[in-house]
């Protein structure tokens, strides 16, 4: 027995694209969620436990994809999402943070968590967690060196010991030759802990020339410490633009929190812009730049425009 035709049809909707075969990862064969499956009659040899193991399983380049059940899983090693055209969707409500469908890691030697280096490639409703309490050996949550990719309600968070949010924290980490990368209503960084040292970093493009990623409708967080930065671009690491189209930047300045001397660490970027699209604000920030590289783009009032609607912000 394979995966009734009803179930690839069904995946194939949320995924939005045709999927010819299906594999499942569940927290043991033993769970409701492996009966239920069994009982709709998904054949035990597409029913897996670990998430190499499911992983391959899958074949490349054609538009296979894992359906992760509810649950927590464990990772103990470095794991890579790299055959190209091949999909992950967790079975779960596809909210933008706190999915129910959850990798994570307090293994002192893993960094990154996960590294994303397949193209073409869709991942939704599941969160990857990094929790490992060293500052540096568990510092990246995903590395992302794929182009073309769909995220959607994925959540990237560090939740490891307080004393190890350091200078090499990084929730995504981005260096993909190409880009292009839509990031759709997915939650990078966390608020719930309070960063009180290092340049703690959501967002870091440290590739060469990355070109036109889309952020949508994203959380974008940081926790309450005074050196961190939602945004930090390497030397010439981007090109074209990058959008962030009706995003919240959100630093927990409340309690014990501080405010983020700066947002945005732009002054290395080269030759690409930062668009501030649509209904994106800023909140918990001193200043959005200490020093205005003018490559920070937002709108300007549409009525009062006589020439650009996108203008270099200060503050």
């Amino acid at each position: 027995m394979s995966v009734p035709r009803a179930i690839r049809e069904t995946v194939s909707k949320q995924l939005g694209i045709v999927t010819p075969n299906i594999k499942f990862l569940v927290k043991s064969m033993t769970d409701g969620y492996a009966k239920s499956l069994t009982n709709q009659g998904v054949g035990l040899g597409n029913i897996y436990t670990d998430l190499p193991t499911a992983y391959n399983a899958l074949t490349a380049d054609a538009n296979e994809a894992l359906v992760v059940m509810p649950g927590s899983y464990t990772l103990t090693t470095p794991f890579t999402w790299g055959k190209d055209y091949t999909h992950m969707i967790g079975n779960v409500a596809g909210i933008s943070l706190g999915q129910r469908a959850r990798f994570g890691s307090t293994t002192a030697a893993l960094s990154p968590l996960v590294t994303f280096s397949a193209d073409g490639s869709i991942m939704k409703n599941v969160m990857w967690s990094q929790d490992g309490s060293n500052a540096s050996t568990c510092a990246i949550n995903m590395l992302m060196t794929g182009d073309r990719n769909h995220l959607k309600s994925v959540t990237l968070r560090n939740l490891g010991a307080l004393a190890v949010a350091g200078t090499a924290t990084r929730n995504l980490k981005i260096t993909s030759s190409n880009g292009e990368n839509l990031y759709e209503e997915c939650t990078i960084g966390a608020d719930s802990v309070d960063y009180t040292t290092g340049t703690v970093v959501s967002i870091e493009y440290a590739g060469s020339a990355t070109a036109r990623e889309h952020y949508y409708r994203c959380n974008i967080l940081q926790g309450g410490g005074a050196s961190g930065l939602f945004l930090l671009l390497g030397a010439s690491s981007v090109t074209s633009f990058t959008k962030f189209e009706d995003c919240l930047f959100y630093n927990n300045d409340l309690g014990v929190g501080d405010p983020l001397t700066q947002g945005f660490d732009l002054t290395a970027g080269g030759n690409g812009n930062i668009l501030l699209a649509g209904k994106t604000r800023v909140y918990g920030a001193a200043t959005l730049e200490t020093t205005n590289t003018g490559i920070l783009l937002g709108e300007n009032a549409i009525a009062a425009a006589t020439s650009n609607t996108y203008v270099a912000l200060t503050y």
